[in-house]
């Protein structure tokens, strides 16, 4: 007969069935989670460490003491160096940062990710008729700035991607403010800076910020503060070729979209294909505060913007014809 499951225990009735399936008395296992909450993760580890002859409670104490939000400990890396010749790098404290970050995240947060591809053809029409407008101020017109315009408008309208998690209080916390964060490739890692109250700013002064921003990212000068405070990333890997991808949270945030390459595809008008230039793009979100259709709602609110994009450029670039109506 098994021991209880122990009733007071925080996990999810899945985590419980594991745990009864491998023989485990839940009540046992120390959690790592939001207010000791247990993962199947935690399991497993408790699992091995009973089988190892360890005392699994003390053994995990000073993992949950020293960052009882990082999720269980990593397991040890067998001797490698048994099948040949290996080479050892410390990891950079970005590296470090990074690894932490995106394991507590997947480990916390279930994902979830949505994909569609958006009509960008009038769109891009628009950035090249003023790329030059834009340059004569010190801002490059690339996709991202119109992209995080597009963004922040659609945190407005779906407030909870813009929210976080509280769970230890079990609450959802709403910011009233748009930071919107920009993933950005650099030497020395990724590193997320981040622009402020992005949904009061023009396509114009979100071009010369981020490109301050990520300007300093690259050179290593970024401040606290550029890093600090996202309530929302935008990861583009468009350049580099890429299509669809599936980027992970950055917590406590609880979406981030995930941009590819746009490209030439045939599309059927209804009496012919006509060339149209198409986006992919897709959301991750975190389905313990967006709902799928939550999701599917609000990318379709981004794709449709980018697909309309007069209301967002007839003021800012009024001479533009490419967004005039027939």
């Amino acid at each position: 007969m098994l021991p209880s499951d122990g009733g007071h225990v925080p996990a999810s009735p899945s985590v419980r069935m594991f745990a009864r399936e491998i023989g485990v008395p839940i009540g046992e296992v120390a959690g790592t989670g939001p207010g000791g909450r247990v993962s199947i993760e935690d399991v497993k580890v408790h699992a091995r460490l009973l089988r190892s002859g360890a005392p699994a409670a003390e053994a995990a104490a000073p993992e949950v003491a020293e960052e009882p939000r990082r999720g269980a400990a990593p397991s040890a890396l067998p001797d490698l160096s048994q099948f040949g010749e290996i080479e050892r790098e410390r990891m950079s404290g970005v590296r470090r940062t990074t690894a932490r970050t995106l394991s507590q995240s997947w480990a916390q947060s279930p994902h979830v990710m949505l994909q569609r591809k958006a009509d960008v053809t009038e769109l891009e029409a628009i950035r090249r008729a003023n790329r030059e407008r834009v340059a004569a101020t010190g801002g490059q017109l690339t996709m991202m700035p119109i992209l995080m315009k597009v963004v922040a408008g659609a945190l407005r309208e779906f407030p909870r991607l813009n929210a976080s998690i509280d769970a230890a209080s079990e609450e959802i916390v709403y910011r009233r403010y748009v930071h919107v964060g920009v993933a950005t490739d650099t030497d020395h890692g990724l590193i997320v800076p981040v622009v402020r109250n992005a949904d009061e700013k023009s396509i114009t002064e979100l071009a010369i910020e981020i490109g301050e921003l990520v300007g300093r990212a690259r050179d290593r000068k970024s401040t606290l503060e550029d890093l600090r405070g996202g309530t929302f990333t935008i990861s583009n890997l468009g350049g580099m070729g890429i299509g669809f991808f599936n980027a992970v949270l950055l917590p406590p945030q609880v979406g981030i979209l995930a941009v590819g390459r746009a490209e030439q595809e045939p599309v059927w008008t209804g009496s012919e294909f006509e060339p149209r230039l198409r986006m992919p793009l897709a959301i991750n979100f975190d389905h313990r505060l967006i709902d799928g259709a939550d999701g599917a709602r609000a990318l379709a609110w981004i794709c449709e913007a980018l697909e309309q994009p007069r209301p967002y450029m007839l003021e800012e670039f009024p001479e533009t014809e490419a967004g005039s109506e027939d």
